[in-house]
């Protein structure tokens, strides 16, 4: 049984990084909250295939296939791993109890997978808080390293080896390397998730200005990059002064190069922006990095005494392997084109009728101004004491996050026209501290309002007291793209990510 174990917790730590792949994918592809709840997804422990599957509470536009698809293969790999930890332990126990470094490394991961699983719960609950995904990220390289040490334990107690005394100073760089890589995949899963807020922050923002608008982090992760090249050029520098096994040079030599394509990832990044892909192969290599580095920490200072492995080895697994990374470089290719295609489906209703009314200023404004930006309307009154106030404030939200940009303008047209003559809504504007042309208050005929309201953008308009909560997406050509209910957090997100689309196809 005990030469079963250690193909057991390869497949094992195989299957890890699998998982963290996947994980990976998940996030730049944008489906970390795909299934908004946990550990169900939508309500359900199978996710839904259409909109008519979800409970009745859920907006059907808050659901998007492809995105909770991908986030549910990700929960059932990791499901899947669960099972293999807890397989291997049992294993461990039952082979290795007397190898006290194979059980603690295996009762560790069984224990950091538990809590691995919770963390996940927690993630989504946060909405993907930088912070919380960078724990997240760390326990799987601490997993994963925890694998590979054990792996590599359990294959030299079944082999005659010797430890040679004079890799102190290799093992010491190598020790230091694993400890700067897996500060650095923390760091970098980080600064990603800043990144991610800032886009919240800072929507319309180019790559460049984004990672400018960076802090403290970006300036670690840059020394922590740095000091890896450092620290992997004179690991490259020792090694060639010792006698050690061809693996173990192959394997440092590996070190380099996989360093040298970081650094490539990273100046693509730099040219082409935060492409998906870039993104995903960065975190790639990071994680093979670092159980590179883990294994040679202990490899280096192994000498076996019955020849080892056969001659051609390290040859006949790279082949495959590398033959695999790239089929999953290819399908992540394909899964994250998807999800972008996914999420750019905004629906096109129909387009505004042709209207003109006076604004705050007293100027004329009409279907002719929603020409060439994009337009977030609402329809609101000023006497209004329940929802109007609420609206109001979630329109200056995003009045004050487009701050500085013309892309995007904001309409707020009175229901209430007996009352809210310009003056009142300039009064209302000054209220909630409006300047400039970006939102505009509008004021027409009522039945012109009323018919613009309920004909033209398909909402209720019977009386003030029944105007609709909702905020309505209107693209440059004067298309309406979508409609979102401001007492619904996910929909507020929709509007978000919709304005993104929409300026992005605009560039």
């Amino acid at each position: 049984m005990k030469k079963s174990f250690t193909p057991l917790i390869i497949l094992t730590t195989a299957a890890t990084y699998l998982l963290i792949f996947v994980g990976g994918l998940v996030r730049v592809s944008g489906a970390g909250l795909g299934c908004p709840d946990w550990p169900k997804c939508f309500g359900r422990w199978i996710p839904p295939t259409n909109v008519s599957e979800l409970p009745d509470d859920i907006a059907p536009e808050s659901f998007n296939l492809v995105l909770a698809w991908i986030e549910y293969v990700n929960r059932l790999v990791g499901v899947v791993i669960g099972l293999l930890i807890l397989l291997t332990y049992i294993v461990a126990v039952a082979c290795f109890r007397r190898h006290r470094g194979i059980l603690v490394a295996t009762t560790l991961t069984l224990l950091l997978i538990g809590i691995q699983g919770w963390l996940g719960g927690r993630v989504v609950a946060s909405e993907l808080a930088p912070w919380m995904v960078s724990v997240h990220m760390g326990l799987a390289v601490l997993i994963v390293s925890l694998l590979i040490y054990a792996a590599q334990k359990s294959w030299y107690v079944q082999h005659r080896i010797e430890l040679a005394s004079d890799t102190g100073a290799l093992r010491r760089l190598l020790g230091v390397l694993w400890l700067l890589t897996a500060a650095q995949i923390v760091v970098g899963t980080g600064q990603r998730g800043t990144l991610e807020v800032l886009r919240g922050t800072l929507p319309l923002a180019s790559d460049p200005e984004l990672f400018n608008a960076l802090g403290l982090i970006k300036y670690i992760h840059f020394v922590l990059a740095a000091s890896i090249v450092t620290v992997s050029a004179m690991l490259v520098r020792g090694v060639s002064r010792l006698q050690v096994r061809r693996s173990v040079r192959l394997g440092i030599y590996a070190v380099l190069i996989l360093v040298a394509s970081q650094v490539l990832v990273g100046l693509a990044m730099g040219q082409f922006g935060l492409v998906p892909i870039l993104q995903l192969l960065h975190l790639w290599i990071g994680t093979i990095f670092v159980g590179l580095v883990m294994s040679l920490y202990f490899a280096v200072r192994v000498r076996l005494v019955d020849g080892g492995p056969a001659p051609g080895t390290v040859v006949r697994v790279a082949m495959p392997t590398a033959t695999l990374m790239f089929c999953l470089l290819l399908t992540a290719l394909l899964v994250i084109r998807q999800a972008e295609a996914s999420r750019g489906q905004l629906p096109a209703y129909r387009n505004i009728p042709t209207f003109e009314f006076v604004s705050q200023h007293d100027s004329p404004f009409g279907t002719d101004q929603f020409t060439g930006r994009i337009s977030v309307v609402d329809f609101f009154f000023t006497r209004c004491g329940s929802q109007c106030p609420r609206m109001t404030l979630e329109m200056r939200k995003l009045y004050e996050q487009y701050d500085g940009s013309d892309k995007v303008q904001f309409v707020s047209i009175s229901v209430d026209a007996s009352f809210d003559t310009p003056e009142v809504l300039a009064d209302y504007a000054e209220k909630y501290k409006v300047s400039g042309d970006r939102w505009t208050f509008l004021h027409g005929p009522q039945s012109d309002v009323d018919s613009l309201c309920e004909s033209g953008f398909a909402l209720s308009a019977d009386n003030p007291l029944n105007h609709s909560p909702k905020f309505i997406l209107v693209d440059q050509q004067g298309t309406i793209r979508g409609y979102y209910d401001i007492d619904i957090p996910t929909d507020m997100k929709r509007l978000r990510e919709h304005i993104v689309i929409l300026a992005q196809r605009g560039r």
